[in-house]
């Protein structure tokens, strides 16, 4: 009698422990959808984790690393440059033939320079506009976009957050969204892209795309095999595909590859093979070689 009345004792804790668990998971996915929960991702389970599945760690950021590869333009070997006095000088120079008022017309030049891919004179331009309106909110949301470009997405946030505050057009969040992907900071491209979507602004797949780049980052923080780590990893796949589900009817065309990259890489993840099969077949149709390669290992086995 004492040993059964034991065993009843142990497994009523074991299932208030199971209902405690079950309610903080619960608790965690309502707080997902305002991106509370992206800053304890890094700090908790990253440092806890920290030490383990490193090699797997590697493959999912070479793996988020591949589209800003496939899709750059900056070559540091040949596009960086420095602000040196020279620089600054020039700056100078083109400011003094700026009449207050026609920094729009500047802007242009710079923008042509950027597609140019002569970053640097881009950049004086731009400096040159801010420089005689610091209140152009053009000017500042046209740099962000050049720095997205040379990779100096602190950069690009700084100038995105300067036109927001002086004139918040989506032109300028989708720069921040972009720059907070790259950066990790899920928190802030989540909120940005509430704000997006909720102005009904244009391009709205984009906003959708970047929606599920962030959960796919998140799902990517849980790699541990444990059941909880693979709940929580799965529920932030499975949001990720839908984001993505959102984003491929009206996405523009540079970005679908990518989608199908990213979605494919969803449904590895969650072991729906035929899916994931697809999504890399789409994907490989518009030049990904990435997804080629991850079609024939699939078919291989």
């Amino acid at each position: 009698m004492k040993k059964s009345f034991l065993l009843v004792i142990i497994l009523e804790i074991l299932l208030i422990v199971l209902l405690v668990w079950l309610l903080y998971l619960w608790i965690q996915t309502q707080k997902a959808s305002d991106g509370s929960f992206f800053e304890s991702i890094k700090s908790y389970w990253g440092e806890i984790h920290q030490n383990k599945n490193t090699q797997n760690k590697t493959s999912v950021k070479e793996k988020h690393g591949r589209a800003e590869k496939e899709s750059r333009q900056f070559d540091p070997d040949r596009d960086s440059f420095v602000k040196d006095e020279q620089y600054n000088e020039e700056v100078e120079e083109i400011a003094k033939t700026i009449t207050p008022g026609e920094e729009n017309d500047f802007i242009t030049m710079a923008n042509d320079f950027h597609r140019a891919g002569n970053y640097r004179k881009s950049m004086q331009y731009y400096d040159a506009a801010i420089k005689v309106n610091p209140q152009n909110a053009m000017a500042y949301c046209n740099r962000s976009a050049l720095k997205n470009t040379i990779l100096d997405y602190e950069g690009a946030v700084e100038d995105a957050s300067a036109a927001i505050k002086i004139n918040p057009t989506p032109y300028a969040y989708h720069n921040r969204i972009a720059a907070y992907e790259k950066l990790g900071n899920l928190p802030g491209a989540l909120n940005d892209i509430e704000v997006y979507k909720g102005n009904d602004w244009p391009h709205q797949g984009y906003a959708y795309y970047q929606e599920g780049r962030c959960y796919m980052q998140s799902g990517n923080y849980f790699q541990d095999e444990d059941f909880g780590s693979l709940y929580v990893r799965n529920m932030y796949y499975e949001m990720a595909v839908k984001a993505f589900d959102e984003a491929e009817n009206t996405l523009s065309h540079e970005y679908k590859k990518y989608l199908y990259e990213s979605r494919g890489d969803c449904y590895l993840a969650l072991a729906n093979i035929e899916k994931a099969k697809i999504d890399y077949a789409k994907a490989e149709s518009l030049g990904s070689e990435y997804a080629g390669s991850q079609l024939k290992k699939l078919q291989k086995n």
